[in-house]
């Protein structure tokens, strides 16, 4: 790509969106994010985990160690690529030219290899791109090395788990932040940190089955969001049976009352986008998952709707021999992203045990060499104390730099802002009464999903959104708030607050209709299995993320760079006169479970209520993908 079409379209899209000179930022819409709200009642304690004994010596460990790299380089780069007012707008490089340009300095990772296989751990490798070394220890052997002490602790499911001892600050996942073990001489300097001392799993899908609880109907559910935000006050559940519009397919799928493919991509603009032969041809995207899922199932799906079978590609990781055991969430995220975006080239879905080292290597190994996707999608997420409890400082900023290496390197990453509400974190299976929002989601290097539920009209346009609250009947909602771990962003500059909010935007998530889905997985996933309805923001981003690989190749085919980090221009457009195009804005009800948790007096937490603009319930709302594409792509000679 020349630096003269890039410079063109980057003046275009200026012009477009309004902007007066480069850098500038329009001020918030009426309805934006002013401040951190307070809690209404005092956050609910967690209970401190007991240690059900010491670590056995011989189990193993599997660390990852991030090595030191210029991160501040590495984060004004990816910055200047990713802003379409910067004269550096789409000028990404490779991820291997930044891993060079911004990575360790020269031998830092064979002396961390050398230190290691000295204390006696195996299977010392580099990763693929450069950014930590990887390594598996005996607990004794890391007890030694690290100078810490590791026990044993059992979570609310039974399952048993290990982490360092000592001050647990209220919650499974507290121990890595408290207890964080000193770096030997040798790799001070070198190493920002070591992640897998907890073996707890960081990660939770967000999918969920079919609702089954007392629900409205379609007609309530448009009387509600043609309210507004004045609804909001003891708004009845978003939850609306039977589905609007009209639904095609196969009769099993159309039985399920759930919404089908020809639906939600007519509501959203993606069959437009298909009418012009934009179907993903030469795009590739990435699935971080922490489940698996059966081909079969994949294919029973493609063929009710009578679309291609997909080209997928399974990447065990995080020392994984083979594929994990089917389950809802990664059948889910691969339907839809089949539906949006039917002729992907490759779908590469990385499986992990969800532990918080094995989460880095899916992140990193999804911009391996030779299979670099157009965008990431992770239908994954855990709230953000309980990340930084599991992960630490260190691991935290591992997967930042992998996140600021995608955008640098010109990768869409999305993620679900989860399905608890504002109220993010869940503990002993019930989420608990205090705010917080989730990880992933919150980086800002991350397009954060929220979700929506939807009314369309006979010909499936759509006709009414709301924020996804389920209230009584779930509780679910979908994710959004005020960040407890990262600083307001550049492209939320407009915002008064300091804090990063989320979500960015939003789409379908609510249960009630739902997606229609195939799944034979029997369970709390798919229930009795075949035909179901599903729903969850973990259903939105890989929704969103196969429309992003449809306006990549739109721009490919006009020799344009693809979207890469989509934030700054996300922002830029709703704070311009494009917004109302670009975007559907959802102004009702809004997404606290406070008064809907047990234990809660029936408090609400403060957080947060749709209006107009973006708001941090639905960020700017749903995204019309045909107009995104007409303003982002380059006009069309006559």
């Amino acid at each position: 790509m020349t630096f003269a079409r890039v410079s063109a379209r980057r003046l275009w899209l200026a012009l477009v969106l309004g902007l007066v000179a480069a850098g500038a930022v329009a001020t918030a819409a009426s309805g934006g994010a002013t401040g951190r709200p307070r809690a209404a009642t005092k956050p609910t304690a967690m209970a401190t985990p007991a240690s059900i004994g010491s670590a056995p010596a011989g189990a193993r460990l599997d660390l990852t160690l991030p090595l030191v790299a210029d991160d501040a380089g590495l984060a004004r780069f990816a910055t200047a690529v990713s802003t379409p007012t910067s004269p550096l707008y789409g000028h990404f490089e490779s991820v291997q030219a930044l891993t060079r340009r911004f990575g360790a300095k020269p031998g830092a990772a064979a002396a961390v290899q050398r230190f290691l296989r000295r204390a006696g751990a195996r299977d010392v490798s580099f990763d693929e791109v450069g950014q930590f070394v990887s390594a598996t220890m005996t607990v004794a052997a890391a007890q030694r090395t690290f100078g810490t002490h590791l026990a044993r602790f059992r979570d609310d499911q039974g399952q048993e788990y290990i982490a360092p001892a000592g001050l647990a600050q209220g919650a499974p996942g507290a121990h890595a932040a408290s207890a964080q073990p000193a770096l030997p001489a040798a790799l001070r300097g070198r190493i920002t940190g070591v992640v897998g001392l907890d073996t707890q799993s960081l990660a939770t899908p967000n999918m969920h089955a079919g609702l089954t609880g007392k629900v409205g109907t379609a007609a309530s559910a448009a009387r509600l969001a043609r309210g507004g935000a004045r609804a909001a006050a003891n708004q009845p559940t978003s939850a609306y049976l039977p589905r609007t519009g009209s639904a095609s397919g196969c009769r099993a799928a159309r039985g399920t009352g759930s919404f089908t493919p020809n639906q939600y991509l007519t509501a959203y603009g993606y069959k437009a986008l298909h009418q012009s032969n934009l179907l993903g041809q030469g795009e590739r995207a990435a699935l971080i998952e922490i489940d698996g899922f059966r081909k079969s199932d994949i294919d029973t799906f493609a063929r009710c709707f009578r679309l291609p079978a997909p080209h997928l590609s399974v990447m065990p990781v995080g020392g994984l021999r083979h594929p994990l055991s089917p389950g809802g969430e990664a059948t889910l995220d691969t339907e839809l992203m089949t539906a949006a975006a039917p002729k992907l080239s490759r779908i590469y879905i990385y499986e992990s045990t969800g532990r918080p080292g094995h989460v880095l290597k899916a992140y990193s190994s999804a911009l391996a060499r030779g299979r670099r996707p157009q965008v990431i999608s992770a239908s994954l997420g855990i709230c953000e104390p309980l990340a930084l409890g599991a992960m630490g400082p260190a691991g935290i900023n591992g997967i930042e730099r992998i996140l600021r290496t995608a955008a640098a390197a010109g990768v869409s990453v999305l993620a679900s802002a989860g399905d608890q509400g504002s109220s993010s974190c869940v503990y002993l299976g019930r989420i608990q009464h205090r705010l917080a929002v989730s990880y992933p989601a919150s980086s800002p290097w991350v397009t954060g999903v929220g979700g929506t539920n939807m009314v369309v009209g006979r010909s499936n346009h759509l006709r009414a959104e709301l924020v996804w609250n389920d209230t009584y009947a779930a509780p679910d909602a979908g994710g959004g708030g005020f960040s407890g771990l990262f600083a307001r962003p550049a492209f939320q500059s407009a915002f008064q607050t300091t804090s990063r909010v989320v979500p960015d935007v939003s789409m379908l998530a609510d249960l009630a209709p739902g997606y229609a889905i195939y799944c034979t997985v029997r369970g709390a996933d798919c229930g009795k299995g075949g035909w179901t309805g599903a729903g969850g923001t973990s259903a939105a981003a890989p929704l969103l993320a196969a429309g992003v690989t449809l306006i990549d190749q739109d721009l490919r085919n006009h020799h344009h760079h693809g979207l890469g980090d989509l934030n700054p221009l996300l922002y830029l457009l709703g704070s311009g006169p494009a917004r109302t195009q670009a975007f559907n804005d959802v102004t009702a009800i809004n997404n606290d479970l406070g008064p809907y948790l047990p234990g809660s007096n029936h408090q609400p937490l403060g957080c947060c209520a749709a209006g107009l603009g973006y708001d941090a319930a639905s960020g700017w709302g749903s995204v019309n993908l045909a107009t995104l594409a007409h303003i982002v792509a380059p006009p069309k000679k006559g």
